[in-house]
């Protein structure tokens, strides 16, 4: 599976590639078991903008400013019990973001990493402002090899701790001759929901659900549709109002040849398997006046589990 793999493999064999004895001669690499994780932020006040500085002045504006400084932030994923067989692209990723590469290899058993903000903004700031990161979570997981994972830092609507989710992927045998979805209800504001699929992202609401009564922070089975064009809306349960909706990607066919290249997963693309993650709504953010940042409405953004069949060496 190219598409889980590929970034952390790469970076294994230039590393590799690097290694000599003494006598010069080339080293192999020992790649132990991996899993294979992946990153989504699914937290709204962490979504991606600048720092902002404001600077209220009074009439007749002369004399001392008072000058507010804020910002909003990403966050960052750092693995700190062992560099080597570790993916770092789990850096800057804003509210609704899936980490770099989505898929990484990460050496299995036993890890232990923390999530923290992260803007580069303040690092320019001094006094108070003056820090860049925050430590938002600490946590240690088993991971077994061979096993795919997703990581979520999420604030759910009730419970206590540390607002980390690991869920184990179980990805479904491969599918040419059609594409599988699921949805993950990632938005607590929302309460269980149904899932619809439909031609379009505003189509009307009709018809049997897809999934039903996915639970707050929970996940539908996948289900298996042809390989056709179609939207996912989701609805508060046994309710035909969309409370939200996006298209699933098209994908990309594969070409022979030469110059050939695979295909890209998509809901027109045979073999494609996706899922429908759906995100909490937020409201404005206002600060002395000002509206640091607008009301996020509830949104559904897709990602890909599993990549199409290769039909390229």
């Amino acid at each position: 599976m190219r598409f889980a793999r590929f970034g952390s493999f790469a970076a294994l064999f230039i590393a590799a590639a690097g290694c000599q004895t003494d006598d010069g001669g080339g080293v192999t690499a020992v790649i132990p078991p991996l899993a294979f994780v992946r990153y989504v932020n699914a937290v709204p006040d962490s979504i991606s903008l600048d720092s902002l500085t404001i600077t209220q002045r009074t009439a007749p504006l002369v004399g001392a400013d008072t000058v507010f400084r804020t910002t909003t932030f990403t966050t960052i994923v750092r693995w700190v019990d062992q560099l080597e067989f570790t993916p770092f692209t789990f850096a800057n990723v804003a509210f609704k973001g899936v980490g770099q590469g989505l898929y990484q290899g990460l050496e299995a058993g036993s890890r232990h990493f923390r999530i923290f903000t992260y803007d580069t903004k303040l690092a320019v700031l001094t006094g108070p402002f003056g820090t860049t990161t925050t430590q938002l979570a600490d946590t240690t997981v088993n991971f077994v090899a061979g096993q795919y994972y997703t990581i979520v830092y999420i604030r759910p609507t009730s419970g206590t701790g540390q607002h980390v989710r690991v869920y184990t992927d179980s990805l479904p045998a491969a599918n040419a001759a059609a594409v599988q979805y699921r949805t993950m209800n990632l938005a607590p504001s929302l309460g269980a929901v149904d899932v619809y699929a439909t031609a379009l992202a505003n189509t009307a609401i009709s018809g049997t659900p897809d999934a039903v009564g996915v639970a707050e922070l929970g996940r539908s089975p996948y289900r298996t549709r042809a390989a056709v064009a179609f939207a996912a809306q989701v609805t508060a349960t046994a309710q035909l109002t969309s409370l939200a909706g996006t298209a699933a990607p098209t994908g990309v066919a594969g070409t022979t040849g030469t110059s050939g290249a695979d295909a890209i997963a998509g809901a027109t693309i045979g073999g494609s398997v996706l899922t429908a993650m759906a995100f909490r709504a937020s409201p404005a953010v206002i600060f002395h006046g000002r509206t640091i940042r607008a009301a996020i409405v509830p949104s559904v953004v897709w990602v890909a589990d599993r990549q199409p069949l290769r039909i390229n060496p």
